[in-house]
């Protein structure tokens, strides 16, 4: 294929708003479609490359192909693994270490994808601090290419060639409707497997394969390109992460990126534009950029104490920019040259690095070297990190609905009920120390508020997770109305999904249905149906918080020597107004507790008191923090006293 400056201006238009994206900043919403971009320019960079060799060779080597695509990905990303890992020695704390050693196990093999998809959704607030989470669209490619040249083959045996286009269209409308269809059921699957991201390739394809019969490489034409440019660069703007994608929406920045591709020909404004030195040169270093910037940018976050602000990181940024020079450079370039690195080095020196990162993780992932780990400044991450695990109530068992099972109550005839999602499990540490011993059943499922026949839709709670969710609270109440002994029943709750106006709710009927006032009167409803049974209900609002994580600042702060209070914020930064006030209405005569003069005195919100950590995360409370406002304050004494002036 001849050479297109343009296409390698196109790579800046897609890596830069990747960077800035995950730097933070808000006017890059969209910024995540970069790898989309990226996605199209692969599969017709590829399918022209191999569509070359069929009309040239009559046929294609598969040994080359690959042997191409080996010194295109490995050495770069050999390089940013080795750098990193001692990086995240020293900075990562134990479970993140233990999935960075576990991501570059699946690297070895270009699974990332599916091993992410284990771990958490690609927009989840904590997602940035994995330092190898962007090797999920490297997996993605690599599978592609494991089919693609023997479906382009077969095509070339079998097919004739004006047929190719309509075969791999219809493909590509396929798993464009499965991506769609399947983001309402599933959006992390959605997002990070490759049948539902294939058709961004095979979009690439199409137009390798429409321009493979045309002398000149590309059309002229102003009108089209302009028009694709205009799509890229407003879907990286203006279109942000809530919508369903990949789905319709994709189709913005995909069709944008194959009108460049067809039609930002010598004389555009478009070709001059991508032609230009700047974007050039950014294009031909995007690999490398891509690959350093997500370690970089996890390293300096979990080595803040604070959240880091967006514009901390356009030094690193730039640094990005200055290691990627040097690696395509020094790296790239270098193995790419068949004279100086035959086929045979390079095949036998990607399987001994693979093999020898595979020995390296083995020995890292062992306990005793983990806990042998310490900070640059000699701290312990093991001695903390146990002190902000997930706090699940009584017993991890009480994540799902348990009935009489009794590790999830204190007592066999318990008085009282705490029903609810992870914000009732963190209080159960608090009701058990707290002074007044009232025996309690904890009935917790997380994400699912106490609101009966009507559960949260968002990116990462699907269809499958409502149904569940609304099953759950069902089996809750026709076990309360077997239990005389209850009097009281405490619902707690972050309440937003439930009652937040934006948000949506799937109903008992399988309707997706916006929340407001129905999601309102189902709580008033679920208060009325409790009551009924003869128990007294007291509504708990969600801890304060402002959006930062307090643990991962606690333990960061403390593993420096630094103090603790640096965590705590004022309660006019409390994010949790507008759904307090939502809870006041919602609540009918069951009155509503607040935790904020517990965690607030004098108008500051305290993330620990005396070394104890109240927070375990941005609004959980930790296992000691609910333990220590329960033993102060007798929650428990309080939560019934309300219930009863209810």
């Amino acid at each position: 294929m001849k050479h297109r400056r343009e296409i390698d201006g196109l790579r800046a238009f897609a890596i830069l708003p990747v960077l800035f994206f995950h730097a933070g900043f808000s006017w890059f919403q969209g910024g995540f479609f970069g790898v989309d971009v990226f996605f199209v320019i692969s599969g017709f960079l590829i399918t022209g490359i191999i569509v070359n060799e069929l009309h040239t060779r009559n046929g294609f080597s598969i040994v080359n192909f690959y042997e191409r695509r080996a010194r295109r990905i490995m050495p770069a990303l050999f390089l940013v693994i080795g750098v990193s890992l001692p990086l995240a020695w020293f900075l990562l704390f134990p479970d993140q270490f233990k999935t960075f050693l576990k991501s570059l196990v699946s690297i070895t093999y270009f699974g990332s994808n599916y091993f992410f998809l284990g771990e958490t959704g690609y927009f989840d607030p904590n997602i940035d601090l994995n330092p190898m989470l962007h090797t999920w669209s490297l997996a993605i490619e690599e599978q592609f290419y494991v089919f693609f040249p023997l479906i382009l083959w077969a095509l070339w045996k079998f097919v004739k060639e004006r047929y190719w286009i309509p075969i791999l269209a219809l493909f590509g409308i396929a798993s464009l409707l499965a991506a769609q269809n399947n983001w309402f059921i599933d959006s992390s699957s959605t997002f990070y497997l490759l049948q539902f991201r294939a058709w961004e390739l095979i979009a690439g394809a199409i137009a390798a394969i429409f321009l493979s019969h045309r002398k000149q490489p590309v059309y002229s034409k102003q009108i089209p390109s302009l028009l694709g440019m205009a799509m890229v660069v407003y879907s990286m703007f203006f279109i942000g992460s809530d919508l369903p994608h990949p789905g319709f929406i994709t189709l913005v920045p995909i069709i944008g990126t194959v009108l460049i591709i067809l039609f930002a020909g010598p004389g555009t404004i478009a070709n001059k534009i991508l032609s230009g030195k700047f974007f050039v040169g950014i294009g031909l270093i995007s690999y490398s950029a891509y690959l350093w910037h997500q370690p970089l940018f996890a390293f300096y976050r979990v080595a803040q104490t604070h959240e880091a602000s967006p514009w901390e990181f356009i030094p690193i940024m730039l640094l990005v920019i200055a290691l990627s020079g040097l690696s395509w450079k020094y790296v790239e370039n270098p193995f790419r040259n068949r004279k100086r690195f035959g086929r045979k080095s390079i095949f036998i020196g990607t399987a001994v690095l693979a093999i020898g990162l595979l020995g390296v993780t083995f020995v890292a992932s062992r306990a005793s070297i983990n806990n042998a780990r310490t900070t640059i400044t000699g701290g312990s991450f093991v001695s903390v990190e146990d002190r902000i695990a997930t706090n699940r109530g009584l017993s991890d068992t009480c994540r799902i609905f348990v009935g009489d099972n009794p590790d999830c109550a204190t007592g066999d005839n318990p008085e009282v009920l705490l029903w609810g999602d992870s914000y009732s499990m963190h209080l159960a540490d608090a009701l058990k120390a707290s002074p007044t011993k009232l025996a309690f059943s904890q009935q917790t499922l997380s994400a699912c508020a106490p609101v009966l026949g009507l559960a949260h839709q968002n990116a990462g709670y699907g269809i499958a997770d409502g149904e569940e969710c609304i099953k759950h609270n069902d089996d809750v109440f026709a076990w309360l109305k077997t239990k005389s002994n209850i009097k009281y029943v405490i619902m707690a709750s972050p309440w937003s999904d439930a009652l937040w106006p934006e948000g949506e709710s799937l109903n008992r009927d399988g309707q997706i249905v916006p929340n407001g006032s129905a999601s309102l009167q189902a709580l008033r409803t679920t208060i009325a149906k409790v009551e009924a049974l003869g128990k007294q209900v007291v509504l708990v609002q969600p801890t304060p918080n402002n959006n930062e994580d307090l643990g991962q600042c606690l333990i960061r702060a403390s593993v420096n020597k630094q103090d603790l209070s640096t965590c705590n914020f004022d309660l006019s930064e409390n994010t949790r107004g507008k759904i307090n006030a939502l809870l006041q209405r919602a609540s009918n005569a069951a009155p509503v507790f607040s935790l904020d003069p517990l965690i607030c005195p004098d108008g500051t919100c305290l993330a620990s008191v005396d070394d104890v950590f109240i927070y375990r995360d941005t609004a959980h409370l930790s296992h000691e923090g609910s333990t220590y406002l329960g033993a102060t304050y007798d929650l428990m004494g309080q939560l019934v006293k309300a219930a009863q002036h209810g």
